[in-house]
């Protein structure tokens, strides 16, 4: 299952997934070490979940794909 560019909502706010790091459960990353691939990844955020890490950038606006015929 390929979740890289799927729109995920948290806080009721929309997110594209860029990246998703997977950690051994219970294990942290270090604050300063996300930070660092969230700039080599071009992630505006990273959120964290049990042992996942999603590395993704805020959606700020919608637009309607209009259909050509």
């Amino acid at each position: 299952m390929n979740t890289i560019g799927r729109v995920i909502e948290i806080q009721g706010e929309l997110f594209e997934i860029v990246r998703i790091l997977r950690v051994g459960m219970g294990k942290v990353l270090p604050t300063d070490f996300s930070n660092e691939i969230r700039d080599a990844w071009h992630a505006e955020r990273v959120f964290r979940q049990n042992d996942h890490y999603y590395f993704v950038n805020e959606i700020k606006t919608i637009e309607p794909i209009e259909d050509e015929n």
